[in-house]
């Protein structure tokens, strides 16, 4: 066995939960069957699949299993990894079991960890587990191939604005002026050692201390001008292209899918285009400016440094258990926006019927449930960002203590003079704030990789691919706005005010009886 936790498959149609479930159970196996290859080789029916079906699918991938019936109590003695069957038409893969808790990878919602008494109140008593017994065909084992691990930093990759023009340009000048932040700490040193060791007779150079000010602040709102005119390109190139393939699906794709669904995750997956540029270059540079920092600190004062340094492997500690949280409430937020979307836009659509059918109570009271879900979720992760807040808070606080606590010893022998303990803080600032940086900055790219994770699936793979290889090329074209033609008469053939699209070197014909016309562009 590979893995004991598969990576998390979402379910895009709904009646898919099944495939989604074997593609999880596959990889815990170390077999590769991504979502869509099952989707194009066992396509679910309108009325999803049944064990028997999902047996079958398993013997064609070398993974024999078969299902089994238990009673609610036998719930702990089941052998996982299982697919139990959920509800009253849905499936889940439990992945593993600690203590009294189970993990959950439900295609819907996502990854979640239940109380056993919970999971028993939702399930029928049906489950599909692994049959150790028997071996896997020999056709099959030779067809299947093997997964590859799993990429802790796959969520990091920058590969997709790493091919805008530009970006490493725009990547070096926030970097250059980044650098002025180490301006004023050798100024204030420089300046208030002057001024005490001449006994008062050198004035503090306040003019040249606020233009230093001036100027890197006239240098950061310019390095941000130009990156929003970066962002507005890439949001605006993404999202044409990005709803241009979503139309390029077929009908077949819309019809098994909720419309709620798709306008969830193509809304979000908007939406977060927006902060991947920013971010990216940030994870580029940040860390360059944090180790210039502590080398910095090191070279003022080691021992000041290593609690710099420790106050910094706590922050990461906390991050590294954020980024399961922000995962989860994420897909729970996606997910249950999603279904109030479907809802309202399903109440629209048949409000004849509901009126005529006197449906109103019933549906509001639908409503106050999915609304109900959808805030107590945002309320659980507002409480969630506010602990998380505050631990980091505390972490900097206890640093900032203990920092007066060895710094202010030094200053007092000597060791430290008043203008490198200015400027010692001036620079701890510059490194605990970009170090901050890259941790948020990591937390949002898991976030964001959640969002592009559910919104893959909105977009075709052959015409993605295709727009990949393809160039960019600026053709002049015609393009028309409106078509005013006048009554076609026997004395008036023709259109006045006709304005049409068309490719550069094609033509377009024009039919107009009783001799029709062709144009050429």
């Amino acid at each position: 066995m590979e893995k004991i936790i598969p990576t998390q498959v979402f379910q895009s149609e709904t009646n898919e939960c099944g495939l989604a479930c074997i593609a999880m159970l596959a990889e815990t196996q170390g077999i590769d069957a991504p979502l869509e290859e099952l989707r194009t080789r066992f396509p679910a029916s309108q009325h999803g699949m049944s064990l028997a079906t999902l047996t079958t699918i398993l013997g064609e991938l070398a993974i024999p299993a078969y299902p089994v019936s238990f009673e609610h109590q036998e719930l702990a003695e089941l052998p996982l990894p299982a697919i139990l069957h959920y509800g009253a038409s849905h499936y889940v893969l439990l992945a593993y079991r600690k203590g009294n808790h189970v993990c959950v990878m439900n295609p819907a919602i996502g990854q979640q960890l239940l109380p056993l008494e919970a999971l028993k109140q939702e399930i029928s008593g049906y489950a599909l587990v692994l049959d150790h017994e028997t071996q896997p065909d020999a056709a099959a084992l030779a067809g299947v191939k093997r997964s590859q691990r799993f990429s802790a930093l796959e969520c990091m990759s920058m590969r997709e604005t790493s091919r805008l023009p530009g970006i490493y340009r725009l990547m070096t000048l926030a970097f250059l002026i980044s650098l002025t932040l180490f301006i004023m700490p050798v100024m204030v040193s420089s300046a208030i050692n002057d001024v005490f060791s001449s006994a008062g007779e050198t004035d503090f150079p306040y003019f040249y201390y606020l233009l230093a000010f001036v100027i890197s602040t006239s240098l950061a709102f310019g390095v941000r001008l130009i990156t929003e005119r970066f962002i507005k390109r890439f949001v605006v190139l993404n999202s044409v292209a990005g709803f241009s393939r979503l139309l390029a699906n077929s009908l077949n794709f819309f019809d098994k899918r909720a419309p709620g669904e798709i306008f969830s995750r193509f809304a979000n997956w908007q939406s977060a285009a927006g902060q991947k540029i920013e971010l990216d270059n940030g994870l580029r540079t940040d860390w360059i400016v944090g180790a210039i920092a502590l080398g910095v600190m090191c070279y003022m004062s080691p021992l000041l440094a290593l609690v710099s340094v420790v106050g910094v492997t706590m922050m990461g500690l906390v991050s590294v258990w954020a980024i399961y949280r922000d995962r989860y409430y994420t897909q729970q937020l996606q997910e249950k926006s999603a279904e109030q979307s479907d809802f309202i836009l399903e109440t629209i659509q048949g409000f004849s019927t509901i009126k005529s059918a006197g449906l109103a109570s019933l549906r509001k009271g639908a409503f106050a449930q999915y609304a109900l879900s959808l805030f107590t979720c945002r309320q659980k992760q507002k409480i969630y960002e506010q602990i998380k807040g505050s631990i980091y808070q505390l972490i900097g606080s206890l640093e900032m203590v203990f920092f007066m606590l060895l710094a202010l010893p030094l200053l007092k022998s000597g060791a430290l003079s008043l203008g490198e303990f200015f400027a010692y803080s001036f620079v701890r600032e510059i490194f605990t704030s970009y170090i901050t940086k890259i941790f948020f900055a990591i937390l949002q790219k898991n976030q964001l990789h959640v969002i592009d994770k559910r919104a893959r699936d909105l977009f075709p793979a052959d015409a993605e691919t295709a727009s990949m290889r393809r160039p960019y090329r600026h053709l002049p074209v015609a393009w028309f706005t409106t078509i005013l033609c006048s009554p076609m008469t026997p004395s008036n053939r023709y259109c006045k005010a006709c304005h049409f699209r068309c490719g550069g070197g094609r033509a377009l014909p024009l039919s107009a009886s009783p001799a029709p016309v062709k144009a050429r562009c």
